[in-house]
Protein backbone atom coordinates (compact mmCIF):
# COMPACT_ATOMS: atom_id res chain seq x y z
CA UNK A 1 0.00 0.00 0.00
CA UNK A 2 0.80 3.63 -1.07
CA UNK A 3 -0.58 6.70 0.78
CA UNK A 4 -0.64 10.63 -1.07
CA UNK A 5 -1.34 13.25 1.89
CA UNK A 6 -1.89 16.76 0.34
CA UNK A 7 -2.30 20.02 2.74
CA UNK A 8 -4.01 22.78 1.60
CA UNK A 9 -5.87 25.76 3.08
CA UNK A 10 -9.17 26.69 1.72
CA UNK A 11 -10.09 30.80 1.71
CA UNK A 12 -12.32 31.42 4.79
CA UNK A 13 -14.76 33.45 1.99
CA UNK A 14 -14.85 30.02 -0.11
CA UNK A 15 -15.71 27.41 2.63
CA UNK A 16 -19.36 26.64 2.34
CA UNK A 17 -18.30 26.66 -1.43
CA UNK A 18 -15.46 23.90 -1.20
CA UNK A 19 -17.22 21.88 0.53
CA UNK A 20 -19.90 21.44 -1.92
CA UNK A 21 -17.62 20.98 -4.44
CA UNK A 22 -16.14 18.37 -2.68
CA UNK A 23 -19.19 16.42 -2.99
CA UNK A 24 -18.41 15.94 -6.73
CA UNK A 25 -15.00 15.32 -6.31
CA UNK A 26 -15.72 13.04 -3.85
CA UNK A 27 -17.53 10.88 -6.90
CA UNK A 28 -15.02 11.28 -9.21
CA UNK A 29 -12.22 10.17 -6.44
CA UNK A 30 -14.28 6.84 -6.15
CA UNK A 31 -13.58 6.09 -9.48
CA UNK A 32 -9.88 6.36 -9.52
CA UNK A 33 -7.86 2.65 -9.85
CA UNK A 34 -6.34 1.61 -6.99
CA UNK A 35 -7.75 4.22 -4.24
CA UNK A 36 -8.48 1.96 -1.32
CA UNK A 37 -10.06 4.73 1.12
CA UNK A 38 -9.19 8.58 1.27
CA UNK A 39 -9.46 10.76 4.85
CA UNK A 40 -10.28 14.86 4.51
CA UNK A 41 -9.65 16.79 7.77
CA UNK A 42 -10.46 20.36 7.85
CA UNK A 43 -10.13 23.06 10.50
CA UNK A 44 -12.56 26.21 11.50
CA UNK A 45 -9.57 28.36 9.98
CA UNK A 46 -9.93 26.56 6.57
CA UNK A 47 -6.37 24.26 7.56
CA UNK A 48 -7.24 20.92 5.61
CA UNK A 49 -5.52 17.71 5.09
CA UNK A 50 -6.20 14.99 2.91
CA UNK A 51 -5.03 11.39 2.78
CA UNK A 52 -5.53 8.88 0.05
CA UNK A 53 -4.88 5.32 0.69
CA UNK A 54 -3.81 3.58 -2.38
CA UNK A 55 -3.25 -0.33 -3.48
CA UNK A 56 0.32 0.65 -5.10
CA UNK A 57 2.78 3.27 -5.53
CA UNK A 58 2.51 3.03 -9.33
CA UNK A 59 -1.16 3.34 -8.48
CA UNK A 60 -1.30 6.38 -7.19
CA UNK A 61 1.26 7.83 -9.38
CA UNK A 62 -0.67 6.90 -12.29
CA UNK A 63 -4.08 9.36 -10.74
CA UNK A 64 -1.82 11.95 -10.71
CA UNK A 65 -3.26 13.51 -14.05
CA UNK A 66 -6.68 13.03 -12.67
CA UNK A 67 -6.20 14.20 -9.43
CA UNK A 68 -4.81 17.67 -10.54
CA UNK A 69 -7.68 17.77 -13.23
CA UNK A 70 -9.87 17.96 -9.91
CA UNK A 71 -7.22 20.20 -7.92
CA UNK A 72 -7.52 22.98 -10.96
CA UNK A 73 -11.23 23.09 -10.59
CA UNK A 74 -10.99 24.50 -6.87
CA UNK A 75 -7.59 26.38 -7.07
CA UNK A 76 -9.82 29.51 -7.06
CA UNK A 77 -10.77 28.79 -3.74
CA UNK A 78 -7.61 28.31 -2.04
CA UNK A 79 -4.71 30.27 -0.33
CA UNK A 80 -2.21 29.37 -2.21
CA UNK A 81 -0.98 26.04 -3.96
CA UNK A 82 -1.73 22.14 -2.04
CA UNK A 83 1.31 20.80 -0.35
CA UNK A 84 1.69 16.82 -2.07
CA UNK A 85 4.02 14.18 -0.14
CA UNK A 86 3.80 10.53 -0.98
CA UNK A 87 4.98 7.69 1.54
CA UNK A 88 4.95 3.92 1.49
CA UNK A 89 2.92 2.57 4.34
CA UNK A 90 5.79 1.66 6.90
CA UNK A 91 3.03 0.39 9.87
CA UNK A 92 -0.30 -0.60 9.52
CA UNK A 93 -2.94 -0.53 13.09
CA UNK A 94 -6.00 -1.53 12.81
CA UNK A 95 -8.53 -0.56 15.71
Amino acid sequence: MFIRTTRYRVKKTSMAKFQELGEFARERAAKLDGLLQNYVGMDEAGNAVMVGVWETKDKCQASLEAVKANWSEVMEHLDGQPEVDEYPIALQVKG
